[in-house]
């Protein structure tokens, strides 16, 4: 009996372990919409210098005209943000011997619309973390997609 009440009291822990541990693959991607309001504000208020500061070093230097790509979006994202849908995409970590090496999210912002009328799809793409290169700590592209998701405007270089 006490090795059937030992077995119970370790599956119990162990039971209690995975589900508090699977409880914070759950929390909402809070890096994903920060990230997002900012590109959105920076497009809203035509504030090249702002969106051009979250974009990684070896964006900034490997775009030589990063500049002239900001400031056709702004021309091309016609109004200021009324609504969104969803937050969507993608987020994933490396791991290495406990230590993150790599952290990337690739936020999707779906069905925004503006006050002009126009409707646009947003995707991100950015390294939180990447250890091997530094350099590409920060958004590496921005894609502006039209209501019938055909793309309009790219800022920047998705290196990887």
């Amino acid at each position: 009996m006490r090795i059937f009440k030992s077995i119970v009291i370790v599956l119990l822990s162990l039971a209690i372990t995975l589900v508090s541990g699977c409880g914070r693959n759950l929390q909402p991607l809070t890096n994903s919409d920060k990230l997002c309001e900012e590109v959105l504000t920076y497009l809203d208020t035509d504030d090249v210098d702002g969106l051009k500061s979250l974009f990684c070093e070896k964006t900034i230097k490997e775009t030589p005209n990063l500049d002239e790509q900001i400031e056709a979006a702004m021309e091309c994202y016609e109004g200021k943000t009324v609504s969104y849908g969803n937050i969507l995409g993608t987020e994933s970590d490396s791991v290495d011997n406990g230590v993150t090496t790599v952290h990337y999210i690739g936020p999707h912002i779906t069905r925004i619309e503006t006050d002009s009328g126009r409707k646009y799809n947003i995707k991100i793409y950015s390294y939180l973390i990447y250890a091997k290169d530094t350099t590409m700590v920060g958004i590496s592209e921005i894609d502006i997609y039209d209501e019938n998701n055909d793309i309009v405007c790219v800022i920047g270089d998705n290196f990887t």
